[in-house]
């Protein structure tokens, strides 16, 4: 009698289920590990958005009132007098430095300078530092007294000079970015602690 060598059809439909379930398997692990992947490449975090808007509250916070520094802002942009690292080569790790927050378009960022006083008197140039990316708009207002009508209002620019050296009382900051194709709109309220 001649045996025919091959497989049953009972061990072809097991093998073919058996590929079908180590591949799904495979699929799903595939598929999560893009997923995440996709998550820790996001263009901007909470967690990003929540270390600037600390940082920027921790600095107007330690805002103080000097007068070779006044506090001006426009639309997009905000400075004012604060304490900041310094070199020990200066006498002390900290000191009073002017801080300047602006809306870089060309990069769609928020960027920072920080000049201490000698960088001011001798007009050096400024390292500029990228504080928060991908950002579609920066809009500062400024809350204050207005003397000329008896009452406190927002305004869209700030000059402590020709606010008769006054500080403001408060600045608000709103910032819209896309997350991920989404425009998303964040606004804080921050208090100048010597105001008036």
């Amino acid at each position: 009698m001649n045996k025919k060598k091959g497989f049953t059809l009972l061990e072809i439909l097991m093998a073919v289920a058996l590929i079908a379930v180590v591949s799904l398997a495979m699929y799903s692990n595939f598929s999560s590990g893009i997923g995440m992947m996709r998550r820790i490449a996001r263009p901007i975090s909470e967690e990003d958005l929540s270390i600037f808007f600390e940082k920027l509250t921790r600095e107007i916070q330690n805002s103080l009132r000097y007068t070779d520094i006044p506090v001006s802002g426009e639309k997009e942009k905000l400075i004012f007098p604060t304490t900041i690292q310094t070199k020990p080569e200066l006498g002390s790790d900290q000191g009073i430095g002017r801080v300047t927050y602006f809306y870089n378009a060309s990069l769609r960022s928020i960027d920072r300078q920080q000049e201490n006083l000698n960088q001011i008197f001798k007009e050096e140039k400024v390292k500029t530092s990228s504080t928060l990316s991908h950002v579609s708009a920066l809009n500062f207002q400024y809350y204050g007294y207005i003397p000329s009508e008896s009452k406190y209002e927002w305004k869209e620019e700030w000059d402590s000079i020709k606010e008769e050296k006054r500080i403001p009382t408060a600045v608000k900051i709103e910032l819209q970015y896309d997350d991920e194709g989404k425009k998303r709109v964040f606004e804080r309220t921050i208090a100048f602690p010597v105001s008036g």
